[in-house]
């Protein structure tokens, strides 16, 4: 792992000013040793899907050339699911950060499981993977915007990488909870600035 370049007054090809400047992470870091998470929380509900569009109505536009189109109006197709999902962690989060939390600035590692409602069909003597709808990346991109509402940090883009990203059924695998909802820890980036 290549160190981060310190900061050198001197040295004017470097316009970083030195707050901004992050020291290196320990030699020898990695992701199994990052100790305790600066944030943790499960929340219960169905994990809804985000970024999936279907037409709704149209609109009427008028192009640079002066003439009017008829496009589609594309809205997400789980709407309501996404708004009972953040409004469920909006109540959570409430109920978890500290009196005077100020929303994280800073590049974090996400732990993110989703426990999703287990098909009827599905066996039950033996673990099954849910590796159907819904897509797991739509799931990190909703409970990443509902934690961003929650002002837990202040914006998804903090989220430079996934120590687990993953969906099970209720009580088969790693953080796996009884019934559908999701286990989110995060963590500052080890050697990294908080901006408060």
């Amino acid at each position: 792992m290549t160190a981060w370049p310190a900061y050198d007054p001197t040295h004017r090809a470097l316009r970083v000013p030195p707050r901004l400047v992050a020291p290196a992470p320990p030699e020898g870091w990695t992701l199994g040793a990052l100790g305790a998470p600066v944030f943790s929380i499960v929340v219960y509900g169905t994990p809804p899907p985000q970024g999936s569009k279907k037409p709704e109505g149209k609109f009427r536009k008028k192009t640079k050339a002066g003439t009017v189109v008829t496009i589609p109006r594309m809205v997400e197709s789980a709407q309501d699911a996404i708004d009972a999902w953040r409004d469920a962690f909006d109540k959570a989060c409430r109920l978890v950060l500290p009196r005077g939390w100020v929303p994280l600035d800073a590049p974090l590692i996400a732990d993110m499981t989703f426990t999703l409602k287990k098909p009827v069909n599905a066996p039950n003597t033996r673990l099954t993977w849910p590796m159907r709808y819904p897509d797991l990346d739509k799931l990190a991109r909703a409970t990443g915007d509902a934690l961003s509402l929650a002002k837990v940090y202040k914006d998804d883009a903090r989220i430079v990488e996934y120590r687990t990203l993953a969906k099970r059924y209720p009580g088969e695998g790693p953080d796996a909870l009884r019934k559908p909802g999701a286990v989110v820890r995060l963590w500052i980036l080890p050697g990294a600035e908080v901006t408060r």
